[in-house]
């Protein structure tokens, strides 16, 4: 993957996460918040804590740092896959943020 391809895929995991919260702002009535500044994505869930997605260009890396721990994503096959167990980014960062809010959450679409 090159640099814009890695650019590219950044931004539409971001914009996919920005998308997703926003429904389940709506379904679950969340105390959230979120900004996005270049490629990195702060989530903000008041009492429950934060979550933080950003590039790391040089790797060709997607981060999150979470209460449950800080998690690196490397693309692969056309999607992302976190690097200590090869689960899918959707599924892992679904998994984390139903823990760290309290909710069970649906999958990421």
């Amino acid at each position: 993957m090159n640099d814009t391809e890695f650019h590219n895929q950044i931004d539409l995991i971001l914009r996919r996460v920005e998308h997703y919260i926003e429904a389940l702002t709506d379904e679950f009535d969340l105390d959230s918040d979120f900004n996005r500044s270049g490629n990195v994505l702060t989530l903000d869930f008041g009492q429950a804590g934060k979550l933080i997605l950003n590039s790391q260009p040089a790797a060709h890396e997607l981060w999150l740092a979470a209460k449950l721990g800080g998690f690196h994503y490397s693309f692969k096959n056309g999607q992302w896959f976190n690097q200590r167990d090869n689960i899918s980014f959707n599924e892992h960062f679904v998994q984390i943020l139903s823990a760290q809010i309290g909710k069970t959450c649906p999958p990421i679409h």
